[in-house]
């Protein structure tokens, strides 16, 4: 791929029994890393070295110490050399 985006995360917002989606393109020589913060802006989930191509990340909202995340507003950042992008999303649980 040429380019390197993410999509807005569903479904927004995500609810009890639904993970969160994010739709990935990296492109071609690069890599990047998601990472997911809570609101008061702790990393809380990161997804590290997401190779060139496009990929689809399944997030169960679970941190990395693999407990489940409160409801409230999160931001998901993808990270790549020449590439950065913050967006924000919803958890319902």
């Amino acid at each position: 791929t040429d380019a390197t985006w993410i999509k807005s995360a569903y479904p927004n917002p995500a609810g009890t029994s639904q993970s969160a989606h994010f739709d990935i393109s990296v492109k071609s020589g690069d890599t990047a890393s998601l990472r997911i913060f809570n609101a008061k802006g702790q990393l809380i989930k990161e997804y590290q070295t997401i190779e060139a191509g496009n990929h689809h990340i399944a997030w169960d909202k679970k941190d990395s110490y693999h407990q489940d995340c409160a409801s409230g507003i999160y931001f998901y950042q993808l990270v790549s050399l020449g590439y950065s992008s913050i967006k924000k999303m919803m958890i319902l649980n």
